[in-house]
């Protein structure tokens, strides 16, 4: 499967994809039917549509997850060749997750039994799938004359019009994903964690941005919704979905924070490392949380009872090599080096403005180079995705979303033993801390610096 350097969502370097019917696919695909209450009667109708599929329907499984809130799912006659029912033990999951989990297919499309597909919706949904293999295929389906979904369609409709059908939505691409039809290669899936309990698809699409993926909007791919669409559930974004800042308006931590700030123990004092840590946790940027991470030395076990009870801290001896599943910010700091309590908002909001997949800060030059370092795990997680042994992952970041380097000075990040400025704010005093450096500086800020 190739895999071809996307930056951000820009999905159009892949080119037009085949016309239906003038290519020949080799992808399997899992079809999963969610069935919920009151589908019994829709679901003959969505089943019908994917028996009358242009696919080929030896690469096509259908897998009907039976919600078990009534009677047993019976398929009717007309159903594509490889169907099955499956109904999940009580207490278990009862979610498109028990379909995909048992699903064969390369791409698990996912489809509620409230859905009739025109013939060829999967084949134009499969054909961007051949081209690339962490792509989410997204559609809109129409609603049947008398269901509440108009508005819903203008919404989306203007924003797939306002950014060319999403490749001009860089990481914010998910916000589209608001249900189905929507399908997604099973092993990204998979390294997204998959469904979760609460439902909702924009959560859904949040976690597989993270993991790597580029979302296309396929306007071709044709359905009809014969039900009654539903509004995402706001207060659980609000706890879920950091990036939707705009729900998050209480100062306040949250169940997935907005940013994970990594303080390495080393063979740093212990003074170092809290100075760290305390300017961090001083952070307007509330939801935060700060790991510190070292092995289970005299030292660190003092620190980790300076810091008993507060939950924005917790110890690891390794630092992973990635960021929590859902938090979207990972920030590297080294100890004894103190952020203002302005410096993560202001960073963060920066590195997004940009749409930067890794921000550095060089914080000391002297005995070469001492940075901090600010990382989206969406580009960290492309990366991965993306390369071949031996490739450098920040040339491949640098390549999909870009990289920057900056001077820590310039962001309000100071050694603890430097004093603090009481009334600057970090940006304030950008243009002047440039002009300030020593030529060595200038020289090497500027060699490292990528644009």
């Amino acid at each position: 499967m190739p895999r071809p350097r996307i930056p951000l969502n820009d999905y159009g370097v892949l080119g037009d994809p085949p016309e239906p019917g003038a290519w020949t696919p080799t992808l399997p695909v899992s079809v999963v039917v969610s069935t919920l209450r009151g589908h019994a009667r829709s679901l003959p109708l969505t089943l019908a549509g994917l028996a009358a599929q242009s696919y080929p329907d030896h690469l096509l499984e259908v897998i009907v997850v039976d919600a078990g809130d009534g009677p047993p799912v019976v398929l009717p006659d007309r159903v594509p060749g490889r169907t099955r029912v499956i109904r999940p033990e009580p207490g278990t999951s009862t979610t498109p997750d028990a379909g995909a989990a048992v699903a064969d297919g390369h791409v698990v499309h996912l489809l509620d039994a409230d859905l009739v597909l025109l013939p060829e919706h999967i084949e134009a949904h499969m054909r961007w799938h051949h081209l690339a293999d962490h792509l989410v295929v997204l559609s809109r389906p129409r609603h049947a004359p008398g269901m509440d979904g108009t508005r819903m369609d203008g919404r989306l409709d203007r924003r797939l019009d306002t950014t060319s059908d999403l490749r001009a939505a860089g990481p914010k691409a998910f916000n589209a994903m608001v249900g189905v039809p929507a399908s997604v290669p099973a092993a990204l899936l998979r390294a997204s964690g998959g469904w979760q309990p609460s439902g909702e698809y924009t959560e859904l699409g949040y976690r597989l941005a993270l993991a790597g993926a580029v979302f296309v909007a396929e306007r071709h791919a044709r359905s009809v919704h014969t039900g009654t669409p539903a509004e995402p559930d706001r207060s659980y974004l609000a706890e879920h979905v950091p990036t939707l800042r705009r729900l998050r308006k209480q100062r306040r931590t949250h169940l997935v924070p907005y940013v994970e700030a990594v303080v390495p123990v080393g063979d740093a004092a212990a003074e170092d490392v809290r100075a760290t840590v305390d300017g961090l946790l001083a952070s307007d940027l509330h939801d935060i949380v700060v790991i510190v991470a070292g092995p289970p030395t005299t030292g660190v076990r003092a620190i980790r009872e300076a810091y008993a009870g507060r939950s924005r801290v917790v110890f690891a001896e390794d630092a992973p090599g990635m960021a929590s599943r859902s938090v979207p910010f990972r920030f590297h700091c080294p100890p004894g080096w103190v952020p203002s309590p302005q410096t993560l908002r202001s960073i963060v909001a920066f590195a997004d403005r940009k749409a930067l997949g890794v921000l550095s800060l060089a914080l000391d030059e002297r005995e070469g180079v001492v940075s901090a370092r600010l990382e989206r795990t969406a580009a960290m997680n492309r990366a991965r995705l993306l390369a071949r042994p031996g490739e450098d992952l920040d040339d491949l970041v640098h390549e999909t979303f870009g990289t920057l380097w900056e001077a820590g000075e310039t962001w309000g990040i100071a050694p603890a033993s430097a004093p603090r400025p009481e009334t600057s704010r970090p940006g304030q005093r950008r243009v002047a801390a440039r002009r300030s450096r020593n030529p060595l500086r200038r020289g090497l800020v500027g060699l490292l610096t990528r644009t």
